[in-house]
């Protein structure tokens, strides 16, 4: 399979987007919880951009909050769960993402109303 789940570096990810996109309560929360949890319950999804490094796809917060939890504890928080593209599998897995992620965000929209 084409879509490998890993144990990753925090400090190996980047992300386009910034972290000042997101309260930094929020973020604070979520890194706590991480670390009570020893890990992230929602994988994030990142493309392989060197031999060591990786660029998030989906999970923009949940790498952010990764990144302040490994600064609260840098040896509890240093490895965070991804699921990794490989290029082989690339549009069947991003077209995954989209309908499913998406579809969650919409349940949840129409159960609040």
């Amino acid at each position: 399979m084409k879509l490998s789940a890993s144990l990753v570096a925090v400090k190996k990810i980047t992300s386009k987007v910034p972290r000042s996109s997101f309260a930094d309560d929020e973020l604070e929360q979520a890194a706590h919880l991480i670390l009570a949890a020893e890990g992230v319950i929602n994988p994030i999804i990142v493309y392989r951009n060197g031999l060591n490094s990786y660029e998030v796809f989906e999970g923009d917060f949940e790498y952010h909050a990764a990144s302040k939890a490994r600064e609260i504890n840098p040896r509890k928080g240093e490895m965070v769960g991804v699921f990794i593209i490989e290029l082989e599998k690339e549009e069947a897995i991003l077209g995954q993402v989209k309908l499913l992620r998406n579809s969650r965000s919409e349940e949840r929209r129409v159960g609040k109303e």
